[in-house]
C-alpha cells in the first residue's frame, strides 16, 4: 500500500501516472517506477528519460572504460557522476548508488578500488540494454528517440552539482573537465535561463576566458 503522499504527489495522482506506463517496465528488475515518476513528474516524461538512458548505454560504457584504461580519473569521475544522475532519474537506485560510490572514489583518487569495482558497475549498467530494449522498440514505432523533445528535465540537484563542478574545475583552469560537464548538460532539457547561462559558459570556454566563466558560475 502506497503512502498517502509520495513526495509532492498524492496517491491518486501517482496511480494515474503509473497506469499509463507499459506493462513491461513495471516488471523490470532494478527499476523503481514510483521513484522514476517522482523525478520525472509524468509517465510520458519518465518513458522519454528511460529511452534516453537506454540509448546512451553503449557510448557511456565505452567512455567509462576508455577513461579507466587511460587513467584519466577526472574524466572518469565526471562520467560516473553523469551515470549516477541518470540512473537516479529513472529509478535505478542500486546502479545510481554504485556509481555514486565510484564517483567518491574518483574524487579521493582511490585507484585500486576504482579498478576493482568498475567492471561490476559496467556489467550492471550493460544489463539494462536488454532490460530496457522494449523502450527503444517503442521509440522506433513512433517516439523520436534522438529529438531534443525527449530529453528529460534536469533536476535541481543535478543542475546544482553541474554548476558546482564547473566552478571547481574553473579554479584549476581545467578546460577538458568543464567541457565534459557542459556536454553532460546537453542530455537534459534546461530552462530558458539555464540554457542561456550554459551557452554563455560554453562561449567563454571557447575563448578561454576564465574570468568570465567564473563570473557566470558565481551568479
Amino acid at each position: 500500500m502506497m503512502n498517502k503522499h509520495i513526495g509532492e504527489r498524492d496517491e491518486e495522482s501517482m496511480e494515474e501516472e503509473l497506469k499509463k506506463l507499459p506493462d513491461w517496465i513495471k516488471n523490470t528488475d532494478g527499476i523503481d517506477i514510483v521513484s522514476g515518476i517522482e523525478h520525472c513528474e509524468t509517465a510520458e516524461d519518465y518513458m522519454d528519460a528511460v529511452r534516453v538512458f537506454a540509448a546512451s548505454i553503449p557510448d557511456k560504457t565505452s567512455d567509462i572504460e576508455s577513461f579507466l584504461e587511460a587513467g584519466n580519473w577526472s574524466m572518469y569521475t565526471l562520467r560516473v557522476h553523469s551515470l549516477k544522475s541518470m540512473a537516479r532519474l529513472i529509478g535505478a537506485a542500486k546502479l545510481s548508488s554504485d556509481a555514486a560510490f565510484l564517483e567518491d572514489c574518483g574524487k579521493k583518487n582511490d585507484v585500486d578500488t576504482i579498478k576493482s569495482r568498475t567492471p561490476k558497475l559496467l556489467d550492471s549498467y550493460r544489463a539494462f540494454m536488454s532490460e530496457l530494449a522494449p523502450a527503444l522498440a517503442e521509440g522506433d514505432e513512433g517516439h523520436a528517440t534522438e529529438s531534443s523533445d525527449i530529453k528529460p528535465e534536469i533536476s535541481d540537484e543535478t543542475l546544482k552539482d553541474a554548476y558546482m563542478s564547473m566552478a571547481e574545475f574553473a579554479l584549476c583552469y581545467d578546460t577538458e573537465s568543464v567541457q565534459m560537464v557542459l556536454d553532460s548538460l546537453m542530455e537534459y532539457r534546461l530552462s530558458e535561463k539555464d540554457e542561456r547561462r550554459v551557452n554563455n559558459i560554453s562561449h567563454a570556454l571557447s575563448e578561454i576566458d576564465w574570468a568570465k566563466i567564473r563570473g557566470l558560475l558565481s551568479d
